[in-house]
């Protein structure tokens, strides 16, 4: 299938809010958006210019208002360890301020919440900015605004739309659910099997870079990298945190990654993979790497794939070969050779 341009307008992303009521809505899959957008800053609705030969109507397609989010155990975020941070500190970095009493449950609950609630919107403004062509990186294919607006519709729905967070739960910064059709074929573990499509657990102890004494040998050694010596210092049993272990700092990017995932897009080596793409492009590189000059240069790279109308206007058996041939699948290679 073949993606054309058409006429675009435009939409803008205010201060999202969250509604904690519980919803039993269920909806069919998405099919595929019969128009694109434009994002521009300043406005405070999204429209979308249709494309089916009558004069162009503005429709409100997104009130951020009322985008449905649920926040699950978050207390903690984003880095485990949030009571080592002063209250202060953490009501100005969130911009809210709470009257409430430093050892209060319900105020370091708000806070945690706040954050990750703050990190969505950011992650929303940047990436959705990006792929709607209103961003550093100009112009990208219309597929990708396809991509933003097909979001924007599960955003808008009146799914649930799930962060949870967990301590030492798993083996990733943050784990996606995907749709109904793709989730079938993998193999549900403890964690994800209780969280409902469209949802995100995000796990507070690998986000702080903390470990603890749960794990064997094998895996510290293999999974974690980790030698004798730091084996020794986590085996009394305390969450501790190594020089070693990455702190994910762009916490925005890796929001707007996860929710990425929702449209189906997974990680691939074979096939383009968006999700890395996107975080690539929109976000100025990768926060595993702290070169600014190297980041430019996979920026740049990156980029350059999103924009790219063979790739993205090939059925799917070329587009694979192109993936190949025009040795894009390299740049993830290339990125790990440079991380810190």
């Amino acid at each position: 299938m073949k993606w054309h341009a058409r006429p675009l307008a435009t939409m803008s992303i205010i201060l999202l809010s969250v509604i904690s009521q519980p919803s039993n809505a269920s909806e069919p899959l998405l099919t595929e958006p019969s128009a694109t957008i434009k994002i521009s800053p300043a406005l405070h609705t999204v429209s979308i210019s249709q494309s089916q030969g009558k004069q162009s109507e503005n429709l409100p397609l997104l009130n951020v208002d009322e985008i449905h989010f649920q926040i699950q155990d978050c207390e903690d975020y984003p880095y485990h360890a949030n009571d080592n941070h002063n209250n202060d500190q953490a009501q100005n970095e969130s911009g809210f301020q709470y009257a409430v009493n430093k050892n209060s449950d319900s105020n370091k609950h708000n806070i945690g919440k706040t954050k990750l609630l703050r990190d969505i919107k950011q992650g929303l403004e940047t990436g959705l900015q990006c792929l709607a062509g209103n961003s550093p990186a100009g112009k990208l294919h219309p597929y990708h605004e396809e991509q933003a607006l097909r979001l924007i519709k599960i955003l808008n729905s009146k799914q649930a739309k799930t962060f949870r967070c967990v301590k030492d739960k798993t083996f990733a910064y943050a784990i996606s659910t995907l749709p109904s059709d793709k989730q079938a074929q993998l193999k549900k573990d403890d964690i994800t099997r209780t969280i409902r499509y469209p949802g995100v657990i995000v796990d507070t102890y690998r986000i702080g870079g903390f470990i603890s004494d749960k794990f064997n040998a094998e895996t510290y050694r293999n999974f974690f990298k980790l030698n004798e010596e730091q084996i020794a210092e986590i085996s009394n049993g305390k969450p501790v945190h190594l020089d070693t272990m990455h702190r994910y700092k762009n916490r925005s990017s890796l929001m707007f990654h996860e929710m990425i995932h929702w449209l189906g897009h997974e990680h691939s080596s074979i096939n383009p993979d968006v999700t890395d793409l996107y975080d690539t492009c929109c976000f100025g590189g990768s926060d595993h790497i702290t070169d600014n000059i190297a980041n430019k240069k996979y920026q740049t790279k990156a980029c350059n794939i999103l924009k790219d109308k063979e790739l993205w206007e090939a059925n799917s058996y070329k587009k694979m070969q192109l993936w190949h041939f025009k040795e894009y699948d390299q740049l993830k290679r290339e990125m790990r050779s440079s991380y810190d």
